[in-house]
């Protein structure tokens, strides 16, 4: 059992046994222990437990209540609370809504509980006056309980009777809200202000009193008291207003009227007279009396009152009392007319309209949009007061301003009903709308049975126009009620009947996909084999319709193989990518390798177009994978550039010739760099498959040029990684600088990465946490610490403290300048924003262009990734004392460069001679021919040089061109003023000889200082 548990089941002998060093220290849910055990109703024995042994009753929890709080709101017995009080709680202190014990004590306890508590509290001191957030005090509560003891108890000890809330009301106000009349006294008794006006609301008093209106007496007090009857709050409402929204408040509203209140009196609303309320409210009895008080003179006003009455559903008994006091006769017929508008528009029982049709209101009155009560009451489809409107001669064809009758509403309500009525009443079938549309044609756009039966019964013609020239039976085949359609062509529609500029019959039913009722037309003897349009209507099936329609003109013997338009049915139907009806041809002999225009196969649009179940459909029904277009391309070449990688295994894996070239040269690698959204995994797929990757099209244009175009960053480092040739980029010149400083940048970091996984070649470890110490190359980390031995030991101190991968980022970081060397790409992107001229395509290349919401994603990880790996770089070179300085060794062309260029006027770490032919003598470290040279590479790990520190150079090169090859092994730069052209020459064949890594930067270099020298 845990602590928790032992105080919820009130255990103290097991809280007794615990080593419970604090009881204010554990807290459940962010709750004191004190508090917890309050919430959850422990007996007074467990909470003096707890107190005795050192919990705090003044801690908090969230909601910043402490443990009296806590237990008033809980309703604890009065002997916890009381206990609590008595072990000095605080009980002034405020929660976060500032309400202090006390006034929790008279909020949530009640009689006896309340009156004892809040004594108690009040005689050990607490402030009577503190106010809530709502700005109330104890008082204001207490008379809104009416709880007069409390009240005197709280004014004998100072409590302010004039103090007003948030919304400026004083306890007075409160009192007389609850007809408390015997508080209000003893208030005032007090210094209350009686006249004192909320200042919000600005209510009096008496506003107060009326707003339950049960006490006259209260009522009388305050007139005798001289309160205003007249004063009006911040709505315009008098007390009489607030009176005669009450039930039962008959006796106050005389009172209220024979001590000078206003009958009259409008509030800022519009019909809100104390007679308005009352009729409101249906009190008859206040309806009665207050219009009995309305002089003769204000008929205009009972007038009014007599329309508000009606309109606003009120009783018939009040509409007929008021009615003894208006001379409706004298009432113009249009406002009369008008009411009728607005009962039949609102009103559910036909009490109100039965007594206004006898008081001779026009039935055929006409709104502003020319809508009639009929009209109105079509719409509700009250079928009542339809029936008392007809009866009294309203006109069931008159139109309003769209041209409806009552008729064509019922029709577009679907109201059977109403519809039959109004037909049995003389209502004219055959009537057009404002948009030349008939009752016959909302039928059928409902796809009523009924009503179209009913139309035709009370005569209308189903060989007629119903809608700009278009017959019933042709608006019935687009709702597929085969119904319908089969009674209007027993009733005498014509099948063979044609709507003038409008489609036949059997267009409708095969674009529609009705099969069913296709084949009940071609039983009446409808012809299927003519055209629309100059297109057959096996064509519209397989563009538009279903696989029922296209089997149905199959099994009529159409041709499955027939071109139509220039295409055969198979290739219309994968224009759709419908799978349904490619299998349905197939079935029934469609030829997959027929061939169309420009060459093309089934399996070459399927692979542009089409879902890979369609194309798996065709392949597995011969289609031939490798066919080819008059441009020679195959279906392989187009799927590498809009589907995916599943689709191209699909195609190899059912012999697709993955090397085919069209004849503009183009392999599968160039139709994949023109996916509007790259696939890595897809080049990376052809490019494992021995797609060639520096291969030229006819246009000079490799798949990197194409990366270029598009402006990708990552394809582009891609495809440096595996090989690419950037020197074959056939682009502008700004293009082709982009491409050797990129070149230059990645084939530098990729020579650096390579050394750094040369273990064998290190003579230094780097330890770490882990007890994996990491080889490396102290000549390199000496040059990146600027040849200080003492911080090189001060950052192999510092490691052994980091885990590895922390260590191996801070290595990575000093071979490449970076813990990723793809990183320097992003250099180059920010350094192009301050870069001039030869940079402008950079810029362009990557602030341009748009990137998809998944690469965003990818980046966005990347970046918290590399962000918190630069991170932990930071402080390992702070921790050696570089602190900001270490920013320096964040290099790329500026920084690794210069720390080699250093390195190469270094003699003294210099470990390696070569001799040259003519005994002359090059020194170099062993580490630089490594990174640069494979052949040097190779020849130090076999061992086959004579000594471990010189060689000779059986390469046949002058010492001046060896010199300058070394030269450039240190700066990725030849020095001008010693280049001839046969040094050029020579450079040119010992970056073979020498399988040299950066041989085609080396290139560069030489075409550039080749075009310098001519």
């Amino acid at each position: 059992m845990d602590i928790w548990e032992a105080i919820k089941t009130n255990n103290t002998k097991e809280l007794s046994s615990m080593n419970v060093k604090s009881f204010n220290e554990q807290r459940s849910n962010q709750k004191p222990m004190i508090i917890y055990a309050i919430e959850e109703q422990c007996s007074l024995e467990t909470i003096k437990f707890l107190v005795e042994h050192g919990a705090d009753l003044n801690e908090t929890d969230k909601m910043q209540r402490n443990a009296l709080h806590t237990a008033i709101l809980n309703h604890v017995k009065i002997e916890v609370i009381l206990y609590i009080i008595d072990k000095g709680v605080r009980i002034g202190a405020n929660d976060n809504k500032n309400s202090t014990p006390l006034h929790y004590a008279i909020l949530h306890l009640e009689g006896n509980e309340r009156k004892k508590v809040t004594g108690l509290m009040i005689r050990k001191g607490v402030e009577v006056n503190a106010k809530n957030n709502q700005n109330e005090t104890p008082l204001h509560l207490a008379c809104q309980q009416n709880e007069i003891q409390v009240i005197r108890n709280l004014i004998s000890h100072g409590a302010e009777v004039n103090v007003y809330n948030f919304i400026g009301e004083t306890p007075l106000h409160l009192c007389f809200a609850n007809q408390s009349l015997d508080m209000a006294k003893y208030l005032i008794q007090n210094g209350a202000d009686l006249f004192a006006i909320t200042t919000n609301q600005n209510r009096t008093c008496l506003h107060y009193a009326c707003l339950e209106s049960t006490n006259l007496q209260t009522v009388k007090f305050l007139v005798d008291k001289r309160l205003d009857v007249c004063a009006r709050d911040f709505m315009g409402l008098t007390p009489l207003h607030l009176v005669c929204k009450q039930p039962n408040s008959l006796d106050i509203a005389q009172f209220l009227l024979t001590n000078g209140a206003d009958l009259e009196a409008n509030s800022r609303e519009k019909e809100s007279t104390p007679l308005h309320l009352a009729i409101a409210q249906n009190s008859i009895k206040l309806v009665q009396y207050l219009i009995q008080k309305y002089p003769k003179t204000s008929q205009s006003h009972l007038k009014s009152i007599f329309f508000f009455a009606c309109e606003i559903e009120a009783s018939l008994s009040i509409v007929r009392l008021i009615e003894r006091y208006v001379d409706i006769n004298k009432t113009k017929g249009n406002k009369l007319s008008s009411i009728l508008h607005t009962v039949c528009n609102v009103h559910q029982s036909r009490e109100i309209l039965d007594f206004l049709v006898e008081r001779k209101a026009d039935v055929n009155a006409i709104d502003s949009n020319r809508n009639t009560p009929l009209h109105i009451s079509c719409e509700r489809e009250m079928m009542d007061f339809i029936k008392i409107l007809v009866e009294n001669h309203a006109d069931v064809n008159i139109l309003n301003n769209n041209k409806d009758t009552p008729l064509h509403i019922a029709c577009r309500k679907n109201s059977i009903e109403i519809a039959k009525y109004l037909l049995e009443n003389g209502a004219n079938p055959k009537q057009k709308l404002k948009d030349f549309s008939s009752p016959m044609d909302l039928a059928l756009r409902n796809d009523s049975f009924e009503l179209v039966k009913l139309l035709f019964e009370h005569g209308f013609n189903l060989n007629e126009p119903i809608m700009y020239d278009v017959l019933p039976l042709h608006h019935a085949c687009q709702s597929n009620s085969m119904e319908i359609i089969k009674f209007m062509v027993e009733k005498g529609a014509d099948v063979h009947k044609k709507c003038k500029g409008k489609p036949p019959l059997v267009y409708l039913c095969v674009t529609r996909g009705f099969a069913e009722i296709l084949q009940f037309f071609v039983d009446k003897g409808v012809d299927i084999n003519e055209e629309y349009r100059n297109t057959s209507f096996f064509e519209y099936a397989l563009e538009e319709s279903t696989v029922e329609v296209v089997k149905f003109f199959i099994n009529k013997g159409y041709d499955v193989n027939k071109l139509l338009s220039g295409s055969t049915p198979l290739h219309i139907a994968l224009k759709r990518d419908s799978l349904d009806i490619v299998k349905l041809l197939i079935e029934k002999g469609a030829n997959v390798n027929e061939v169309l225009s420009n060459n093309d196969i089934s399996l070459h649009y399927s692979a542009r177009y089409n879902s890979f179940d369609i194309l798996k459909t065709l392949v597995e029904h011969g289609a031939d994978c490798n066919a080819r277009n008059t441009n020679m391309e195959t279906p392989f070449h187009l799927a590498c550039q809009f589907k995916s990688l599943d689709t191209l295994k699909f195609l190899v894996d059912h012999g697709a010739d993955i090397h085919a070239t069209t004849n503009d040269n183009q392999t599968s690698l160039h139709f994949a760099m023109r996916r509007k959204q790259i696939s890595f995994r897809i080049i990376g797929y052809l490019v494992k498959k021995g797609n060639d990757i520096n291969l030229e099209d006819k246009s000079g244009q490799t798949p990197i040029s194409l990366a270029f175009r598009k402006g990708h960053l990552q394809l582009i480092h891609f495809l440096l990684l595996n090989g690419a040739n950037f020197l074959n980029i056939k682009s502008s010149r700004i293009q082709k600088k982009t491409a050797k400083f990129l070149g230059f940048i990645y084939s530098f970091i990729q020579d650096m990465s390579k050394l750094m996984n040369l273990s064998e070649f290190s003579d230094y470890e780097i330890p770490n946490r882990d007890a994996e110490p990491i080889p490396v190359h102290k000549t390199i980390l000496l040059t990146r610490f600027d040849n200080d031995k003492d911080l090189l030991q001060k950052f192999t101190n510092v490691c052994q403290q980091k885990p590895k991968e922390i260590v191996q980022w801070c290595v990575n970081f000093l071979y490449t300048g970076s813990h990723n060397p793809a990183l320097y790409f992003q250099k180059i992107h920010k350094a192009s924003r301050t870069k001039k001229k030869e940079d402008v395509f950079i810029r362009y290349l990557f602030s341009t262009k748009e990137r998809s919401e998944q690469e965003k994603v990818v980046n966005k990880i990347e970046e918290e990734k590399r962000s918190n790996q630069e991170e932990a770089i930071r402080l390992v070179f702070e921790e050696i004392g570089l602190n900001q300085n270490w920013i320096k060794l964040k290099s790329g062309r500026f920084g690794l460069t210069r720390d080699l260029r250093e390195l190469y006027h270094d003699e003294s770490t210099k470990d390696f001679t070569i001799i040259c032919e003519d005994q002359r003598i090059i020194r170099v470290h062993k580490l630089i021919l490594i990174m640069r040279s494979d052949l040097f590479k190779a020849m130090f790990q076999l061992n086959v040089q004579d000594t471990s520190n010189q060689v000779h150079d059986y390469s046949g090169k002058s010492f001046e061109a060896l010199n300058e090859l070394i030269y450039f092994f240190y700066h990725d730069e030849v020095d001008k003023s010693k280049i001839t052209k046969q040094v050029l020459e020579e450079l040119r064949n010992a970056e073979e000889f020498y399988q040299l890594h950066r041989r085609t930067y080396l290139k560069l270099v030489i075409n550039d200082l080749s075009r310098t020298l001519k």
